[in-house]
């Protein structure tokens, strides 16, 4: 025999499983709700976030939008500094004219530095995109752009150590480009 509180029980799991199913199909896109689809998927793919830093000094963590892209150690003639990190969300029809915020942080004088930047995409999208290739620099600017497959090294620079650039007069210009604090 059905108790009420059994009827409410079942009723609230229903509603529960539905909340569910629908949140899982949810993504926020620039503070706008938008539904997603096994489909949608394919239309607007998951890339592996790729970090390449041609700046005179290691990166210890950054992020694209808040998705982690890790260490970066200083790039090489042939190797931009990182690894792929999973993932970003790439939606092609506002992917050039939407920011991007990239975090990132450093090490320096025996304490952590983060700093902020939003920048814009640059183009064009390939068809078939799998890799975010985020490219810190010397100068200080960050250019991000999709591609197919590992992104092509911008700058073959040398480099004294993984740490840094050269052995002494290394610059960074993360105060002149961009918002930074010692707190994340």
């Amino acid at each position: 025999m059905d108790t009420k509180a059994n009827k409410n029980l079942r009723r609230f799991s229903r509603t529960a499983a539905t909340f569910a199913a629908v949140a899982s199909s949810v993504v926020l896109i620039n503070g706008s709700i938008a539904q997603t689809s096994e489909s949608d998927k394919r239309k607007y793919p998951s890339l592996t976030i790729d970090g390449f830093n041609y700046t005179d000094v290691a990166i210890d963590y950054f992020s694209v939008d808040g998705s982690g892209g890790g260490l970066l150690l200083v790039s090489t003639e042939t190797s931009g500094g990182g690894g792929g990190a999973c993932c970003f969300r790439l939606y092609p029809l506002i992917a050039l004219k939407s920011p991007i915020e990239i975090k990132w942080s450093r090490y320096i004088n025996g304490k952590y530095r983060w700093c902020r930047k939003t920048v814009m995409m640059t183009g064009p999208i390939p068809d078939d995109p799998t890799d975010l290739g985020v490219h810190f620099m010397p100068d200080g600017n960050i250019v991000v752009q999709a591609s197919h497959w590992f992104p092509d090294i911008k700058l073959a620079l040398k480099r004294f150590n993984a740490a840094k650039r050269k052995e002494s007069g290394n610059v960074i210009h993360d105060e002149e480009v961009a918002t930074c604090s010692d707190t994340q």
